[in-house]
């Protein structure tokens, strides 16, 4: 039998053993962090590609009768409700492109058409016509200005009072700049970032 002795692994080799260990082990962590991070990406982004697709003929339809892009109805319901069609914002704004009983009665009155239940607003259609005829008409209010889409979308956020009090002496000036509502900030940015997204997806 050899001895003992001999088969005994060095102090210093068992800890630089370890230390091999370790390290594999915290690599082995890290890239299965990033990895999760990656599917959740990844997963965000189909799972988007899927719901807009529920209503892409909606909102090509309805984006060609406002001469309006695609992508601004999607962005601006992305940020509304995340494609949720049953969403209920806090002041009880309806839908995917939470139409408010205010915008409502506006489509209504422009159309010469019976206001409809407040329970129908929930339909997507119906929803999406409403929202896009608002913005559209927002956007058609501001055109002479550089950044028009910014202001049509302080006016759907926060009303047209608001966004005649932030439109700029200058047409051609930053708007973001002079919005003082850091929600509605927020919500511009938001809106076209995602706005950007979509174009991007469909190129």
């Amino acid at each position: 039998m050899p001895n003992s002795e001999n088969n005994r692994i060095p102090q210093s080799t068992q800890s630089y053993s370890h230390g091999i260990k370790l390290s594999a082990i915290i690599q082995l962590a890290v890239g299965l962090s990033c990895f999760a991070v990656a599917i959740v990406v990844v997963a965000d982004t189909w799972s988007d590609i899927f719901k807009t697709s529920d209503y892409d003929k909606i909102i090509t339809d309805t984006a060609q009768r406002h001469g309006i892009t695609e992508e601004i109805i999607r962005a601006i319901i992305k940020k509304e409700s995340s494609y949720r069609p049953w969403q209920v914002g806090a002041d009880d704004e309806i839908g995917l492109m939470q139409i408010t009983e205010d915008a409502a009665k506006d489509w209504e009155h422009h159309h010469n058409a019976a206001c409809p239940p407040k329970g129908t607003l929930f339909e997507p259609r119906l929803n999406i016509e409403i929202g896009a005829w608002y913005f559209a008409n927002a956007l058609k209010r501001w055109s002479q200005y550089r950044h028009s889409h910014a202001l049509a979308l302080a006016q759907y956020n926060a009303g047209p009072g608001q966004a005649k009090k932030w439109a700029p002496e200058d047409k051609n000036s930053n708007v973001i700049d002079k919005v003082s509502f850091p929600g509605t900030k927020n919500y511009i940015k938001k809106v076209l970032k995602y706005r950007n997204k979509y174009r991007n997806k469909s190129k």
